[in-house]
């Protein structure tokens, strides 16, 4: 079997609580385009001692794990999606004058309501 890598070692793991969202375990639970990259430790594979490469853990089960195969495709989602959730709070782009005048406009019009 190709390496694995539990959550736990997962780099961008730390990311989730530095941003103060909710653990990525459980994100990837409701959120359908970050389960087909993971792996899931199930009844089908109790006959395999999976363990990770980097910790050296044994995975337990029903424990998410990525497989070295769909680790960048998973790391280009979950980047997505802490992405999405930190524009949330980005106004305009300091690049963008327009949108940024916008922006201000937008402001000075709702201060004088």
């Amino acid at each position: 079997m190709n390496k694995i890598t539990c959550m736990d070692c997962f780099e961008l793991s730390l990311t989730f609580d530095q941003l103060d969202m909710n653990p990525l375990i459980s994100i990837i639970s409701y959120v359908d385009e970050l389960q087909q990259y993971v792996e899931i430790y199930d009844e089908s594979k109790l006959d395999m001692k999976l363990h990770c490469s980097i910790c050296k853990s044994n995975v337990l089960f029903e424990d998410y794990y990525i497989t070295e195969e769909n680790k960048e495709n998973f790391i280009i989602k979950v980047s997505e999606f802490i992405g999405e959730q930190i524009s949330r709070f980005i106004h305009y782009c300091s690049e963008c004058e327009i949108v940024g005048e916008l922006y201000q406009a937008n402001i000075m019009s709702i201060s004088e309501i």
